[in-house]
């Protein structure tokens, strides 16, 4: 695998879903209010994904940079 195959590769594995994140059950159904653990999980999942994007960036310029592309 290039370096530029790998920067992307890890750039669309690291991100995790804030939606999913939000379904984790951390007290009773229905009980109201945003909890404390599972607003530190939407923060943190938005975190990733924010700080994932610019590797994506960084990937395709690497590719752009050496002219080819593995097949």
């Amino acid at each position: 695998m290039t370096l530029a195959g790998a920067v992307l590769l890890a750039a669309v594995l690291v991100p995790t879903d804030p939606v999913l994140a939000a379904d984790v059950q951390v007290g009773p159904p229905l009980e109201g209010g945003e909890h404390p653990v599972r607003f530190a999980l939407k923060t943190e999942a938005g975190l990733n994904d924010g700080l994932a994007f610019p590797f994506v960036y960084l990937g395709i310029f690497l590719v752009a940079a050496t002219g080819t592309a593995e097949e």
